[in-house]
Formats: structure tokens, C-alpha cells, sequence
């Protein structure tokens, strides 16, 4: 019985030891299985790495470019910014006597209908004769043109108007311009290019022209005194001269000049506006240009900046996954192998102390059937020398009676 308990509790040590194996050889498995969902994760990582790689290369964004488009945008604002300012100066120094400002007399009223004052309304084509533009225009320089009469007898109703004005309505102005004869004449009484007529001497448009003809079609522009006084006065000319200084040479004999008022001449100022106004008109239409690139190009980098930090954030990914996998490989692996080589060792030795308990058992097993065999053969001679001893027995009974 101690001998069969005994291989009982072997065989029991043994499939506990193969339990042992298995689980361990699971455990393996699973190790295997971590080990390439990793790998799954690592190759969803470097897809999507591949992926903002390509969004990226398709984003056209130039970040020198930006920065220059930046800085000019920044740059043009400035200027921007001093031209305002330089305007507004201008501006100020111009008589009020040239700025028309209006309400609009009727619901609906069309602007264009009021062209502006006769200063603004030209452009002195060479600097130097401003001033003799100016005093040849004399007060109707300051005269309003508007389209009709009616849109006058309008602003002059209603139109709220801040300072009294003559309206120089286009569709009835008769204008008078001095004969191209008289103005060859002229030209010809004074050494070339002495004389010219007020009117050539300014820019306008062609829908003002009736109003700039009535202006300055009657008067002659003469480059000194004595040239005025020649062509004024001669018979065959009798015509409206001013001079380069401003002086008056009037047919009826009237003379006017001397000293006038300090500072520059009104048109030179409003010109000196105007290019102040053509800059910056010039330069917003950049700024406008450049801003709307720019916007464009923040548009293109900001989708270059989610673009690259998506790129980083996989790459960061990636690193950490590389490494947490790593480690976590080679320390899972190194426990379970570890273990899995204690166990099989264990298992191995339990198999070898079996065996050797079964040969053990076997012996003893053939020990017992020896034992059994003897004592059958001893029961068997004891049964013999039994009956052998009963028949003497038997006999020695006989025989003493």
C-alpha cells in the first residue's frame, strides 16, 4: 500500500508539472501575440507618418517667402500709414475755399451728378505756372460744375450747403475761347514759346471741358512783363494776359500785381495733395494685393503647420512605441523564458524521479510475485507434510491398536 501511494503522489507531482508546461507555453503565446499586435501598431504609426509626410510635400508653402511677404505687408502698412498722415497735412493747408461738402438734396441722389470745384477738377501740367493758373482762373476757381441746371437749383435748395458757391452747370454754359488766330498771333508778337494759352496749360477730363474751356479759354499765360504788355495791348490781339508771377495785363488798360499772399499758390498745394493722394491710392492697392496673398499664404500655413506637427506627433509616436515595445518585449520574453526553462526543468526532473520510481515500482511488483510464488510453494509443502503427518498419524493409530 506504501508503495502505491507513493507512485500515486509521483504521478500526481508529474501532471502538475506538464500543467505547469502548458501554462507556460501559453503564457509564450501570448507574448507572441503582444509581440505582433506591437507590430500592428508600430506599422499603423509608420502609415500614418508616410501619410503626413505626403500632406505635407503637397502643401506649397515657402516659409522664406512668407516672411517676406510678411515683412513687405508690414512695411506697406507703414507707408500706408505716413502718407495718411502726409495727406491729412496737405489737405490742411489747402483753403477751405476748395473743399464742397453737400447733403444730398434728394432720396437716391447720384453724385456723379456734382463733378466738383474747378480746382480739383485740374492739373497744372508744369509746377511753375501754378501760379499764373490760379490768378488766370480768379474766382471761378473756386466755381462748382455740375451736370445741369437742375441738380444746382437742387444743391443750392437743398442741398444744406456751408458756404455760399457759384454752380457752373454743364449743359448751359456758354463758354468763349480766345481764336486759334489771335492765339498765333500772339505767339508770333513774342520770341517763341513766350506765349501759350491758359487752357493748354492744365490737365482735365473731356466730360469737364465745356466748364474748364469757360475758365480758362480767354486768357493768355506770358512768360514776363513786358511780353504781357506787348500782346495785351497790341490791336490786332486785345486779349486777357496773366504772367508767369501773376501779374494782370487786362485789354481795358487795367494792371494788377504787387505781392501776394504768403505760402504756396492753392493749385500747387492741391497738387502737391494729389501726388500725396496718387501714392498712397498707389501703395493701398499694393497693400491690398499683398494682404490678400498673404491671407492666402496663412491659409497655406497653417495647413503646413497641422501638417508638419501631425508629422512630429507620429514621429514622437513611433519613437516611443519603439521603445516601450522594446523593453517590454525583451523583459516579458526574458521572464517568460526564464520561467518556461525552470519549469520544463522542473517537469523533466519529476518525469526522471517517475521513471525511475515506476522501474523502482517494478521491481518491487516483481519482488511480491516472487514472495507470492514462494509462499504457495511453501503453503503446498506445508499441505503435503500436513497430510503426510495425519496419515502417520493415522497409521501410528492403527498400529497400537
Amino acid at each position: 500500500m506504501e508503495v502505491a501511494s507513493r507512485i500515486k503522489q509521483l504521478d500526481q507531482r508529474y501532471k502538475e508539472g506538464v500543467e505547469e508546461l502548458k501554462r507556460c507555453e501559453e503564457r509564450v503565446k501570448r507574448c507572441a501575440s503582444d509581440a505582433a499586435s506591437g507590430e500592428s501598431a508600430l506599422r499603423a504609426c509608420e502609415e500614418r507618418i508616410q501619410s503626413a509626410r505626403s500632406e505635407l510635400s503637397s502643401v506649397a508653402f515657402d516659409a522664406s517667402e512668407f516672411d517676406r511677404l510678411e515683412a513687405r505687408v508690414s512695411g506697406l502698412e507703414r507707408e500706408c500709414s505716413g502718407l495718411r498722415r502726409s495727406l491729412e497735412e496737405a489737405e490742411s493747408e489747402v483753403s477751405s475755399s476748395v473743399q464742397f461738402r453737400y447733403t444730398d438734396p434728394e432720396p437716391g441722389f447720384d453724385r456723379s451728378r456734382v463733378k466738383g470745384v474747378v480746382a480739383e477738377l485740374i492739373e497744372v501740367r508744369e509746377e511753375r505756372y501754378s501760379q499764373a493758373v490760379e490768378v488766370a482762373a480768379g474766382g471761378k476757381l473756386y466755381q462748382v460744375v455740375v451736370d445741369s441746371e437742375k441738380t444746382g437749383e437742387l444743391l443750392l435748395k437743398k442741398g444744406r450747403l456751408q458756404r455760399r458757391v457759384t454752380i457752373i452747370p454743364l449743359n448751359r454754359i456758354k463758354h468763349r475761347t480766345l481764336p486759334q488766330a489771335k492765339v498765333a498771333q500772339a505767339q508770333r508778337v513774342a520770341p517763341r514759346g513766350q506765349v501759350q494759352l491758359a487752357l493748354m496749360l492744365v490737365g482735365y477730363e473731356k466730360s469737364v471741358q465745356e466748364a474748364i474751356e469757360y475758365v480758362f479759354g480767354s486768357t493768355l499765360v506770358c512768360e514776363s512783363l513786358e511780353v504781357a504788355r506787348k500782346v495785351t495791348f497790341n490791336p490786332a490781339i486785345r486779349a486777357r494776359t496773366v504772367t508767369v508771377e501773376g501779374d494782370v495785363f487786362e485789354p481795358s488798360g487795367i494792371v494788377e500785381g504787387g505781392s501776394r499772399r504768403r505760402g504756396a499758390p492753392v493749385l500747387s498745394l492741391l497738387a502737391k495733395a494729389n501726388k500725396v493722394r496718387g501714392e498712397l491710392d498707389a501703395k493701398e492697392r499694393e497693400l491690398d494685393a499683398s494682404s490678400r496673398e498673404l491671407s492666402e499664404m496663412r491659409k497655406r500655413a497653417e495647413k503646413y503647420r497641422s501638417a508638419k506637427s501631425a508629422l512630429e506627433l507620429a514621429l514622437h509616436n513611433l519613437e516611443v512605441l519603439e521603445k516601450a515595445e522594446g523593453v517590454a518585449e525583451e523583459a516579458l520574453v526574458r521572464e517568460v523564458k526564464e520561467e518556461y526553462e525552470k519549469v520544463k526543468r522542473e517537469a523533466s526532473e519529476k518525469k526522471e524521479e517517475a521513471r525511475r520510481q515506476s522501474e523502482e515500482l517494478r521491481g518491487l511488483e516483481k519482488a511480491l510475485e516472487a514472495c507470492a510464488s514462494e509462499r504457495v510453494r511453501v503453503e503446498g509443502v506445508l499441505k503435503q507434510n500436513s497430510v503426510k503427518k495425519a496419515k502417520l498419524e493415522k497409521a501410528r493409530s492403527e498400529s497400537v491398536e
